[in-house]
């Protein structure tokens, strides 16, 4: 089953690529003063709970819908809890942990400045005479009137002020956690930096003039250089979770450092939710401003990858970032994966379609220029508008990227078909920029059905039946910069089938089933919208439909392993 939970690994990553600025709940959690004076001043990180068996019952009920086996352990660790983190002088006396009361871990700069300190708060039935933790180093003090005790190896000092960063931006939930970046790296910054120059291979392979030490040594350069992009980028992040049965909702906020990086609302957003057609898997609707951030933050990125195609890239953004500017209001965009591969469908306005379109033929010229591997052709339309077609020679931008030979022939034949499957085959991936006015439909790939519907929304202006995208922008607390909406079970079935027809991953497939179990749809829903400071993002997600469908495609791959070992 190694294909398919390879999958699920590989669309997790692209979910949370995609997701950018976001979201918005008005409300803050207030920690109680009990458990704050006893959190280090210089503390960057606090986990805390209300309370811990209302966590502990709620998690354990989400987990059962995946793990039945699992939940019963977590049941059982409350028992073991106070075993686990305590001793008694007196040896007929066994810690019992009071799981109604709140508990609390707090992580902030070591004495040594390299390894955290950890302050860690709990609750503790009965009389805490003769308790001592078991953690070797650890100083323990009982929280007056109350059952909570502390256990701290930080170095004595003041305790966390109650305006303190830390604590002003944390959404409520059942778990939540803080964590003050802009703090962390000031602690512990010239570690990080450290450590990632040192990064980048073998020295005596590198004093070898080693082609693929020198690449790695390269490409290490350009992470850590991301890296402490992003760690300066942001001065904060705080989460929250809550569980309801198999459902899961993740509550993620964020305060930029450059108040120019924080995504604002539109109020024209719900006018776009038209864009999810035929009930495509992946859509998703953004402000104007949400998408800028997005296109920076993907810039950004870029910095990372192998020097040819890190330069490509930045020619392609740079230009995309120009027509973003021609662009009037929001953007809605959706996706799907049909027997001739890939095909997306963006819906916008423009303030300047002239522009906009001399801006789009310059950068595909400059894609063609760049010698990368990617080429550019004019494509014809009947409609109004303009067409491209776009090819790939993955072993072209192989040897570009300084990778020739690295890969097995073999393996660099798959990769070549299932890219080539992707786009189009011998076809291409065909991109039409179609329009009527200021209004414009990008269809890419060939989806007669999504060409139809993209002529329709242009020519019409037909605002279609009410869909999941509808109920996110009407029901987002304040102003939306963007809701999305993936809904698993049509993903995998698309993806599934495309896999099994594209004939170079055949012999690879001989388990793996060719569509997603029938049932209802699973979704993974995310609200953005715009804070004072920065923004949020809420995440709600059925784990419980999720592990549900994986299990039986797993014993769908079990049967027809089963059924090939009898047929040899």
């Amino acid at each position: 089953m190694s294909a398919i939970r390879t999958s699920i690994g590989v669309i997790f990553i692209a979910i949370f690529g995609v997701l950018s600025p976001a979201s918005a709940a008005p409300s803050s959690i207030s920690i109680p003063d009990n458990i704050r004076q006893h959190v280090p001043a210089d503390a960057f990180l606090l986990v805390y709970t209300p309370s811990a068996q209302k966590l502990i019952s709620a998690l354990g009920t989400t987990v059962g819908s995946v793990d039945p086996q699992t939940a019963m352990q977590l049941q059982r660790m409350p028992m073991m809890g106070g075993m686990m983190l305590f001793s008694n002088e007196d040896p007929s006396k066994q810690a019992q942990l009071d799981l109604d009361a709140p508990a609390a871990l707090a992580l902030s700069q070591g004495a040594a400045g390299i390894e955290p300190s950890m302050t860690v708060i709990i609750g503790v039935k009965g009389d805490h005479k003769g308790l001592k933790p078991l953690q070797p180093g650890m100083r323990m003090s009982s929280i007056k009137d109350s059952s909570l005790v502390a256990m701290t190896n930080a170095v004595e000092g003041p305790a966390m002020a109650s305006g303190a960063q830390l604590l002003q931006n944390i959404p409520p939930g059942e778990i939540n956690i803080a964590f003050d970046q802009q703090l962390f790296y000031k602690q512990y910054g010239p570690m990080i930096d450290l450590m990632m120059s040192q990064m980048g291979g073998n020295p005596a392979m590198q004093q070898n003039n080693d082609p693929a030490a020198k690449m790695m040594q390269e490409q290490a350069a350009r992470s850590a250089a991301q890296l402490k992009m992003f760690m300066e980028m942001f001065k904060s992040w705080d989460f929250a979770m809550t569980f309801d049965g198999p459902d899961m909702s993740t509550t993620v906020r964020w305060i930029p450092t450059d108040p120019n990086m924080k995504a604002t609302g539109s109020a024209d957003l719900g006018e776009y939710s038209k864009v999810l057609v035929n009930d495509s898997p992946l859509a998703m609707v953004m402000s104007h401003s949400a998408l800028k951030m997005m296109i920076q933050m993907q810039s950004d990125q870029d910095m990372a990858m192998p020097a040819a195609f890190g330069d490509f890239m930045k020619i392609v953004m740079t230009h995309a970032t120009n027509m973003i500017d021609d662009m009037d209001g929001s953007s809605g965009v959706s996706y799907g994966l049909g027997s001739k591969g890939l095909w997306c469908l963006q819906l916008f306005k423009l303030k300047n379609k002239d522009a906009y379109m001399k801006e789009t033929a310059a950068m595909f010229a400059a894609v063609n220029d760049a010698g990368i591997g990617v080429s550019v052709s004019d494509l014809k339309l009947i409609q109004p508008g303009v067409g491209y077609t776009v090819r790939v020679d993955m072993q072209e931008i192989f040897s570009k990227m300084g990778m020739a030979g690295m890969i097995p022939p073999k393996e660099m034949a798959m990769i070549t078909s299932v890219v080539d499957a992707l786009l189009g085959g011998e076809v291409g991936m065909q991109i039409r920029y179609l329009t009527n006015g200021n209004k414009v439909a990008v269809v890419c790939g060939r989806n007669g059905q999504v060409l139809g519907r993209a002529k329709q929304i242009l020519e019409s202006n037909d605002a279609g039946k009410p869909n999941t995208l509808d109920s996110l922008v009407s029901t987002a607390q304040g102003s939306p910069t963007m809701v999305m909406s993936l809904e698993f079970r049509s993903m995998f079935g698309e993806i599934l089938g495309f896999m099994h027809s594209v004939p170079a991953l055949k012999s690879e497939l001989n388990d793996v089933p060719s569509s997603a179990p029938a049932g209802d749809p699973i979704r993974l829903n995310a609200t953005c919208t715009a804070m004072t400071k920065g923004g949020q993002m809420i995440i709600d997600f059925n784990l419980g439909g999720f592990a549900t469908m994986i299990k039986e495609m797993e014993a769908i791959a079990d049967k027809n392993h089963q059924k090939a070992a009898m047929a040899n």
